[in-house]
């Protein structure tokens, strides 16, 4: 996705963002691929805690069958708000106990600085707690694994429904006007079709973080330079960055 900040940062996602209209494209023209939009019939009750083993219904995610997750953000207009879409069986209709999971998240905002950007969204999408839902996601790893319990199946607990909680909290967000998700439960082939998408995205944001976290802008050194070197938008930041820090240096003296 797009992103929009006041200190012009334009596109860091817009090669992946090409990447992903090709995968959805492919999706929607598989017989298993269904879209929901109605965020209003999509609410599930808050809850949190431990889901022992013998009170699963369905386990999503085992990194052994596949597990994918990426988050990135956009300007509004490139987002089709509301969009909860599915590929492969939702969890009240597996035939197996055992699922894997891929999924994308992309928010439309405009912020003014990247890294706040990319904390809070995080903080939303990483903290959404579901009765009867438990995951543990992993930013490191880009990798999400979720036991869903048998109370909450037999009260009609859907994959829609944690994409609406998940939609919902992002746009709790000061910046965030509309949002959208893909997941995927097809099958591994399937599910490491998005990976080009969340490895690239994860090499954005992380070279994002080392700009911020580190204000080195020795760019010879740097494990990243290539990256920077590909995306011209991560040279703005960076720019923008070094101007910061010469201009607080400029006010030390």
């Amino acid at each position: 996705m797009i992103l929009l900040s006041k200190g012009g940062a334009l596109g860091i996602f817009d090669d992946l963002l090409e990447e992903i209209s090709r995968i959805k494209s492919e999706f929607e023209n598989r017989s298993d691929y269904r879209v929901v939009k109605n965020l209003d019939k999509l609410s599930w009750e808050e809850g949190s805690g431990l889901i022992l083993q013998e009170e699963t219904a369905v386990e999503l995610g085992d990194p052994r069958l596949g597990s994918l997750m990426t988050l990135l953000w956009c300007d509004p207009s490139r987002v089709e708000d509301g969009n909860i879409a599915l590929v492969g069986p939702d969890i009240r209709h597996a035939s197996e106990r055992k699922l894997p999971l891929g999924m994308i998240v992309i928010a439309g905002a405009r912020f003014s600085d990247e890294y706040d950007c990319y904390r809070a969204l995080r903080e939303a999408v990483y903290g959404v707690k579901l009765k009867g839902f438990m995951a543990r996601m992993m930013p490191s790893r880009n990798t999400i694994w979720c036991r869903v319990s048998k109370d909450a199946i037999s009260s009609g607990f859907s994959l829609f429904h944690l994409g609406g909680a998940i939609l919902n909290s992002l746009k709790g967000v000061g910046g965030v006007s509309s949002a959208e998700i893909v997941m995927v439960t097809a099958g591994k082939e399937q599910v490491e079709r998005i990976r080009p998408v969340v490895e690239g995205a994860r090499k954005l944001v992380d070279a994002m973080i080392k700009m911020y976290s580190e204000m080195n802008f020795d760019c010879e050194t740097c494990d990243y330079k290539y990256v920077c070197e590909e995306v011209s938008e991560l040279r703005k930041i960076r720019e923008r960055l070094k101007e910061k820090a010469k201009d607080k240096g400029n006010k030390g003296k």
